[in-house]
C-alpha cells in the first residue's frame, strides 16, 4: 500500500467535513508514571520542563462544582494548557457527579484528587502529557490502543497526519489484510509539524506523544469500553486545546457514546 497516497486521499475525503464540524462547535488516586517511547525533534526539553511547571503551578481554590470526572479533568487541561490523553471512558465518567475542595494544591494534586474520585480510573504523567486510563483495560490484550506498532515514523506532518498514519499503523498491525478506505482518527489542529519515530509503542503511547508534542491538544476515546476491539467506527479523535468552547464540543462527542437509560 502506498501510504503517502492514502494519507493524502483520507484528507481530502475529510477536511470539508471536519471543518464544518468544529466550525459549528466552535471548538469552541493514585499514581501511574508511564514511560514513552519517544523520539522528538525539536523542543523537546523546553516543552516538558513547561509541562512540569504547569503541574507544580499552585491553585488557590479548586471546586469541582457537581461536575463529572470528564467535565472537571478536561477543565483543568484547558485551563493549564495541558496535553492530555483519555484512554478509557464509561458511563461515570459522564454522568456522576463529583463533590471536592481544595485550598493551595499544586495543579497536579488536585487532578490526582480528582480522579481518586473515581476508583477505576489512573492518572499518569509522562512525556508532557496527562493520561486518563484504566488500569482493567490497559491490560485488556483485546483492547486495540494496547495494540503493538513495531516501527511507527512520520517525518515533517501535521498532527492530523500523524494521527491517520497512527490509524494506518492500527490496522496494518492487527488486520493486515483490511483493505482501509478511510481514517476514522483524524483530527483538525494545523501547524505546528512534528517528525516522530517510535519502535514498539503502543497505540495509545503512539497518540500521546502526537499531543504532547503538539503542546495544545488532547485525544480523547470515541467509543464505549465493549467496542474498543473492534475496528468498526471512530476509535478516537483529537481535538486542539482552545478555549473558550472546545470542551462543550468534547463533553457533547463523549455523552452521546452513553445514551440515556429508558425510564421504566
Amino acid at each position: 500500500m502506498d501510504y503517502s497516497r492514502w494519507l493524502k486521499e483520507c484528507l481530502v475525503r475529510t477536511k470539508r467535513s471536519e471543518v464544518r464540524r468544529f466550525r459549528t462547535a466552535a471548538l469552541s488516586a493514585c499514581v501511574a508514571v508511564v514511560a514513552l517511547p519517544t523520539k522528538i525533534v525539536g523542543g523537546e526539553s523546553q516543552k516538558r520542563l513547561s509541562f512540569e511547571s504547569k503541574l507544580d503551578g499552585n491553585v488557590e481554590v479548586f471546586d469541582s462544582e457537581g461536575q463529572t470526572l470528564v467535565e472537571n479533568v478536561l477543565s483543568l487541561a484547558c485551563q493549564y494548557q495541558l496535553p492530555l490523553g483519555v484512554e478509557y471512558l464509561d458511563r461515570g465518567a459522564v454522568s456522576q457527579r463529583l463533590r471536592l475542595q481544595l485550598r493551595g494544591k499544586p495543579v497536579r494534586e488536585i487532578l490526582l484528587s480528582v480522579v481518586a474520585q473515581a476508583p477505576q480510573y489512573r492518572l499518569g504523567f509522562s512525556g508532557g502529557c496527562v493520561q486518563l486510563y484504566s488500569p482493567r483495560a490497559r491490560a485488556d490484550p483485546s483492547n486495540l490502543l494496547n495494540a503493538v506498532v513495531d516501527n511507527f515514523q512520520v517525518s515533517g506532518v501535521d498532527p492530523q497526519v500523524a494521527s491517520a498514519a497512527a490509524f494506518e499503523a492500527l490496522v496494518h498491525e492487527t488486520a493486515p489484510k483490511t483493505s482501509v478506505v478511510e481514517s476514522t482518527a483524524l483530527g483538525t489542529l494545523g501547524p505546528p509539524t512534528m517528525t516522530l519515530h517510535l519502535k514498539k509503542a503502543k497505540v495509545y503511547e503512539i497518540l500521546d506523544t502526537i499531543v504532547a508534542n503538539h503542546g495544545a491538544a488532547v485525544w480523547v476515546v470515541r467509543v464505549p469500553p465493549d467496542k474498543l476491539s473492534t475496528l468498526k467506527g471512530t476509535l478516537w479523535y483529537i481535538y486542539p486545546l482552545q478555549p473558550p468552547n472546545w470542551r462543550e464540543a468534547v463533553l457533547g462527542d463523549v455523552t452521546s457514546l452513553f445514551p440515556a437509560k429508558p425510564t421504566p
